[in-house]
């Protein structure tokens, strides 16, 4: 093929790639993604060819990976429907420039006739690409390849001891070595030996670990309360009396007396709290003396001009509701909770309000109100391992999230799968608390204990599991 039908094959090829995430799983078209990439460059003709290959793979790997983001648009039509083109093609055209430029960097550096070598080269191209996309512009390390592997149970242990990046270089070069088949160079099956192998180590990893697995749960009772608000109908004011007696009406459902901590979502309390307040108004009748809840919501910080909004959990305590902590959002979201380059660029945030929210700062612990120490994730700091590594100092992960911004596609689901993840890592559990779902509960191994559907309002009962006993070999060398 050559031309308009190449790239078109290449786009095909990426898009499919893009199943092998949840809620598909579809990982063997991972494989065939990327040997075919592989093969494509391995033999194109110069670099400016290569890079229309590489991106063009990469287009389709992100437009069907990530496409939900534009649903978010639909919200607000009026504001915001004429910005889903530039969302859908300029978000993910320059994404799929990373997959470009180590397409071109993998043609100058390639050898003739030397298939394992390019095969290692590929490699490290395609997870460089891979971890710039994590660091650069704020960073996005949303479906990285490693993510592939949690279709099940067994398979994901592995992730307890590389973490998401190294498991993401092993699952490049896994995908792409059936590519080698192909050719007629001597001793080609030796990649897809070599990858068997690593494939065949992890699952019996992952099997060992399972059966040796303990599980024990705290005298913590929490519960986990998705309201399943409207996104439409989240920031009305008119809605939000209504808005916060949903709230409380299925916090104080049957069982209420025997809950330690109340968990709501992201943003769930809807008003401001000044950071000069002492409690949440509003809660009466919620707590007793010794019941705690743990919401999300704007705060605001006087003596600026406009004052700063913080993306925020708030800690309360008591029939009082006084306020023990507050963690601000370290790690915003642009375009949706800033605007990059505000002086330049024509747009106005996704959210609701004209004034950009302020990060907080680098505190990442919560230790007070006499709860377990745990770690505050907001939305999507869940997908940046680094924000879950406390050295160990945290019994549990709590993320907080709104994902009533994409509808019923697959970003919630790949959202809810990145912070299964964190939770391996660290051996830790996971406590997902989401305004419209998906709510769940995973334990230190990533099993889930208890979930909520997407779009359900509902409550969910759980003891906070214990955090492992052992160390995982990634929560002890992660920096």
């Amino acid at each position: 093929m050559r031309g308009w039908r190449h790239a078109l094959l290449m786009f095909v090829c990426g898009g499919f790639s893009a199943l092998a995430f949840a809620p598909f799983h579809a990982w063997p078209l991972l494989v065939i993604g990327l040997s075919t990439l592989f093969l494509s460059l391995y033999v194109c003709q110069n670099k400016w060819q290569a890079l229309r290959r590489g991106w063009s793979w990469g287009f389709g790997f992100f437009i069907v990976g990530m496409y939900w983001i534009c649903v978010s648009m639909l919200t607000d039509v009026e504001r915001f429907a004429w910005m889903i083109p530039f969302c859908l093609l300029g978000l993910n055209g320059g994404l799929a420039l990373f997959f470009g430029l180590a397409a071109m960097i993998f043609s100058a550096l390639k050898r003739p006739h030397s298939l394992h070598y390019n095969l290692l080269i590929f490699t490290l191209c395609i997870f460089a690409a891979e971890m710039a996309r994590s660091l650069v512009f704020t960073g996005l390390p949303w479906n990285l390849m490693g993510y592939s592997w949690g279709a099940h149970d067994v398979s994901v242990q592995i992730v307890s001891v590389t973490g998401i990046y190294i498991l993401t270089l092993f699952t490049i070069f896994m995908a792409s070595a059936p590519a080698l088949l192909l050719s007629h160079v001597p001793m080609r099956v030796l990649p897809s030996i070599v990858a068997a192998l690593l494939l065949a180590g992890a699952l019996i990893f992952g099997v060992q670990r399972l059966e040796t697995a303990e599980h024990s749960e705290s005298d913590v009772r929490l519960r986990l309360v998705q309201a399943s608000i409207p996104q439409h109908l989240k920031w009305n004011q008119s809605f939000r009396p209504q808005e916060l007696q949903v709230h409380k009406a299925l916090s104080l459902a049957e069982g209420y007396e025997d809950i330690d901590v109340f968990i709501w979502p992201e943003t769930a309390y809807p008003y401001s709290i000044s950071k000069a307040e002492q409690s949440i108004a509003g809660v009466d009748g919620l707590l007793n003396d010794s019941q705690m809840l743990i919401t999300g919501a704007v705060t605001v910080e006087q003596g600026y001009q406009p004052p700063k909004l913080y993306n925020s959990l708030v800690v309360a305590k008591g029939a009082d509701a006084a306020i023990r902590e507050i963690y601000d959002k370290q790690h915003l979201v642009p375009f949706g909770e800033f605007v990059p380059l505000r002086n330049v660029l024509p747009v106005t945030k996704i959210t609701s309000g004209s004034v950009d929210f302020s990060s907080g700062n680098e505190q990442s612990l919560v230790d007070s109100a006499g709860l377990p120490a745990f770690v505050p994730l907001i939305c999507y700091e869940a997908i940046f391992p680094a924000y879950s590594n406390t050295q160990n100092q945290a019994k549990w992960l709590l993320n907080i999230s709104n994902d009533g911004w994409f509808g019923l596609t697959s970003g919630p689901y790949q959202h809810l799968q990145a912070a299964r993840f964190r939770a391996i890592e660290q051996g830790a559990p996971m406590i997902r608390s989401a305004n419209n779902g998906i709510s769940a509960v995973f334990d230190g191994y990533g099993r889930m204990i208890a979930s909520l559907g997407l779009n359900e309002e509902a409550i969910l009962d759980v003891n906070l599991p214990n955090s492992l006993t052992k160390k995982t070999i990634y929560s002890s060398i992660a920096w």
